[in-house]
């Protein structure tokens, strides 16, 4: 796994890179931090929304409006892919033009005119009878309004919650984060189970006006520690200033000194610390290339298992328990396990070893469990193929299991570490290229999808393939530098430290090198 020395040290200086309290305004947690308990509640109802919509897009386009099944199918993986995909745009206006803050706001008001817009078409098309081809083009059209509003809002979200931290304040930060996935699990198994059965028993309308009621509630809640964030301003240069580092790279790329970095001889042309955020950039984002693999891996749950659940024995008593509830598992496991390891196997470890157990080490061990996850799968499925219709439906919970707590130590520590490491202008748009990864990670599930062959040795294979990509991962973090970037504190009642004229806090220079230290 990744060294740790090195992030111990970190950890250790970065007292010295933060303000002296931080809009605290005397004793006690400052009121930005007590204020992010809005961001997680906004969290919780954003994704009711958006698992909402995945959990019944399907069933509506095919009952509904007669796409066909197929069809269906492929509208639902093309909206999970637009949701993800749209962080990169979303991240770019927050980190350019709007601020994480703005961002926010203006992502949930497009999601909320997106859902009112699908509740419209929903009520014309059960009520007033209106034609199957506008109330198709009507639905299509907000759900694609809804992609861009949801991207708008992923990648800010996460920031902002970080926002609300000084580095000195970085183990807050962490069991924030936890929360912040904690928050996620909440709507999304409120949505996976409700709202299934709302489109079932009473119909579409009434669907997507409870999330259109949800969105109405949660943007206000939001708006409560509206004058509490610590709301960091966009730098509206930063991405012109990144596209001239690289280009500044190529065109002196013969001058810069032998056995330096490729980005180096972009410094005769650019300043150090743009050059400097550069490199951390790229070097975090290549963190995240291997982890594609586990999200196709994590996507598996919507397709190859939940073909294997359809074919298992699902009573439960007098009770069957419908294929597609099997996914409400890893919600139910994801609460139960993000405070156990935040409070529990978290500092366990550490203890043990007497030293921190690093965001990329967590990662590290989250693709040990992905691969039980995909042997319990593999071993499941053999089973099921023998014999269709006699294995109980409860065989299926240790897959679940193992994927979510793969889940847990990989993609939270993952938000964490997109934060952590990205230089301060640049946090919208690093989170983005993490979200990027799932939409990714999405698109190679939907193209495994198509292979032929026997799902049990799908299962195994792809439990080869994420053991190679482990040991990818650990050969590419293994001598990781983490880096501390200073936050930029808005807060009206905070110290301001070492930052300019206008309180901005520095960046590229709070990078450390710590194993030259």
């Amino acid at each position: 796994m990744a060294r740790d020395d090195n992030y111990s040290a970190a950890t250790e200086r970065q007292a010295l890179l933060s303000h002296s309290n931080g809009g605290s305004g005397g004793g006690g947690t400052p009121r930005r931090i007590k204020s992010a308990k809005w961001i997680l509640a906004l969290n919780t109802g954003a994704n009711f929304v958006f698992y909402g919509m995945d959990a019944i897009l399907s069933t509506y386009a095919d009952k509904h409006l007669g796409f066909g099944e197929s069809a269906a199918k492929s509208i639902t993986s093309a909206a999970i892919f637009l949701n993800f995909f749209s962080a990169v745009p979303g991240g770019y206006l927050a980190d350019t033009r709007l601020g994480h803050f703005k961002n926010i706001v203006l992502g949930c008001s497009i999601m909320l005119a997106a859902v009112a817009l699908l509740v419209v078409a929903s009520a014309l098309g059960e009520y007033a009878g209106i034609s199957i081809g506008l109330h198709r083009g009507l639905l299509l059209a907000g759900v694609f309004v809804f992609c861009f509003g949801n991207g708008m809002l992923k990648p800010s979200a996460s920031a902002f919650v970080g926002d609300q931290f000084h580095e000195d304040e970085a183990e807050q930060r962490s069991q924030y984060f936890g929360w912040y996935y904690l928050a996620v699990q909440v709507g999304s198994i409120a949505s996976s189970i409700g709202m299934p059965l709302v489109l079932q028993y009473v119909g579409g309308a009434a669907v997507f006006g409870i999330m259109s009621g949800m969105m109405v509630l949660t943007i206000p809640v939001f708006l409560l520690g509206s004058r509490s964030y610590n709301k960091v301003p966009p730098n509206g240069k930063v991405f012109a200033n990144f596209v001239r580092v690289l280009g500044a790279a190529w065109r002196r790329r013969r001058d810069k000194p032998a056995g330096s970095h490729a980005l180096d001889g972009a410094k005769l042309e650019c300043s150090a610390g743009d050059v400097e955020d550069v490199k951390t950039v790229m070097k975090v984002c290549a963190v995240f290339i291997p982890i594609i693999l586990f999200w196709a891996v994590f996507f598996n749950m919507y397709t190859l298992w939940n073909f294997c659940a359809k074919n298992m024995d699902r009573r439960l008593g007098s009770f069957t328990l419908p294929a597609g509830n099997a996914v409400a598992l890893n919600g139910i496991f994801d609460i139960l396990l993000i405070p156990t390891f935040e409070k529990g196997l978290y500092p366990l470890v550490e203890r043990c070893r007497g030293k921190p157990f690093t965001p990329l080490q967590r990662v590290g061990w989250g693709h040990v469990a992905s691969i039980l996850a995909l042997v319990c799968a593999g071993l499941t499925q053999y089973y099921v193929d023998r014999d269709p219709g006699t294995v109980s439906i409860l065989w299926i919970i240790p897959q679940y299991f193992w994927i979510s707590v793969s889940e847990v130590l990989l993609s939270v520590s993952l938000y964490e570490f997109a934060y952590s490491q990205a230089p301060s202008a640049l946090k919208g748009m690093v989170t983005s290229a993490w979200l990027l990864c799932i939409a990714m990670g999405n698109a190679l599930d939907i193209a495994l999808g198509q292979i032929q062959g026997h799902l049990a040795v799908q299962n195994f294979a792809m439990a080869g393939a994420m053991f190679l990509i482990m040991l990818v991962f650990i050969l590419m973090t293994r001598n990781y530098e983490y880096a501390t970037h200073a936050v930029v504190d808005t807060t009206e009642d905070s110290v301001v430290g070492d930052g300019d004229a206008e309180g901005r806090r520095p960046s590229a220079a709070a990078k450390h090198s710590i194993n030259n230290q």
